[in-house]
């Protein structure tokens, strides 16, 4: 329920305007789900985002340190003092825990994608405005490719 919440309200402050969270991790995860539920329809956006977002965060969240520290803080896994660079591997192992106590999927896998359509995915992703408007991904295809396989497990 506190996650439908928060995506609501945090759906709510961009229709209202506000520029909403732009970090790497946020990014990449909905461009992939998007590439993902529109390619397959039996996936949810929900269940996409649970699937990819700890394993993007672990190989993405360094390059928004302050972000990851604030999400590992509210998850109550990292406090003021410990290493900011280990609040990506802490938030997203937490983010597993919980969604897996929620029987929420913690990977591709766990979805049935075939392994096939990593491509399709990383394809489409290169081309949704919406989570890359300034065209950033396409100088970073080679490593986004890399993080999306790492969603299989």
């Amino acid at each position: 329920m506190n996650l439908c919440l928060a995506t609501y309200l945090q759906n709510r402050e961009v229709d209202d305007g506000a520029s909403g969270v732009r970090h790497w991790v946020s990014r990449v995860v909905y461009a992939f789900a998007s590439a993902i539920f529109n390619m397959h329809g039996e996936v949810s956006q929900g269940a996409a985002h649970c699937a990819l977002t700890p394993a993007v965060m672990r190989r993405l969240g360094s390059r928004d340190p302050e972000a990851m520290c604030g999400i590992a803080k509210a998850l109550g896994v990292w406090r003021d003092g410990d290493a900011v660079g280990e609040a990506p591997s802490r938030a997203a192992a937490e983010l597993e825990k919980i969604f897996a106590s929620l029987d929420l999927p913690i990977n591709l896998t766990q979805l049935n994608i075939p392994r096939a359509s990593a491509d399709k995915v990383l394809a489409a992703s290169m081309t949704n405005f919406n989570a890359d408007p300034k065209r950033e991904f396409v100088r970073e295809r080679e490593l986004l490719g890399e993080v999306l396989a790492s969603a299989w497990q």
